[in-house]
């Protein structure tokens, strides 16, 4: 599985800060510095653990050429913006229609799927000819997910340290974790 490159981060946090403080049995602003700052390092924590995007982001995949079918990483997958390739002519990147693929959100990792009748078209022999950009993220974010962020930042500030995986939140990322398993 190839990794995609981040284009757009997600902007603010998957839970509020208030909730994440209240959490952690604490009110005064005084701290809130402090209090984003865990728990923007503890949902990164998530994010890679899970192999999921909590907030919305934007990615694009590069890929060698047409894989069938193409498998988008980071997901919940929310829509696929472009696909783009370097035609075999040499010509400047075509924007491919969205005639000829399909996006498949039923299985996990969602999965670009070439339509019936269609081919992929002729491309270029250059590095990284296709390019796939794609939105993910989640429109509610799991309570479980917002839950690990809070304990993970009590814990943090609690024990002046890093955001960390325990085995409680562990337990509960769990069902949430994407594995891939390379053929």
């Amino acid at each position: 599985m190839t990794n995609p490159t981040l284009i757009t981060a997600a902007t603010g946090l998957p839970v509020a800060l208030d909730v994440i403080k209240q959490f952690s049995g604490y009110e005064d602003s005084d701290k809130d510095a402090l209090f984003t700052l865990l728990a923007k390092a503890a949902v990164k924590l998530v994010e890679e653990w899970t192999g999921r995007s909590l907030g919305e982001q934007t990615w694009q995949l590069t890929l060698a050429g047409f894989d069938c079918p193409i498998e988008l990483s980071r997901g919940p997958v929310l829509a696929v913006t472009g696909i783009e390739y370097d035609p075999a002519d040499g010509g400047d990147a075509i924007d491919l229609t969205d005639t000829v693929w399909s996006l498949d959100l039923v299985g996990d990792p969602a999965r670009v799927v070439l339509d019936d009748g269609q081919s992929w078209p002729a491309l270029a022999t250059t590095p990284g000819p296709v390019r796939v950009t794609y939105t993910t993220g989640y429109a509610a974010v799991p309570e479980p997910l917002q839950l690990a962020i809070c304990a993970m930042v009590r814990d943090a500030f609690d024990n002046r340290g890093m955001p960390a995986l325990s085995g409680a939140v562990i337990d509960s990322l769990s069902p949430y974790r994407t594995l891939w398993i390379c053929a």
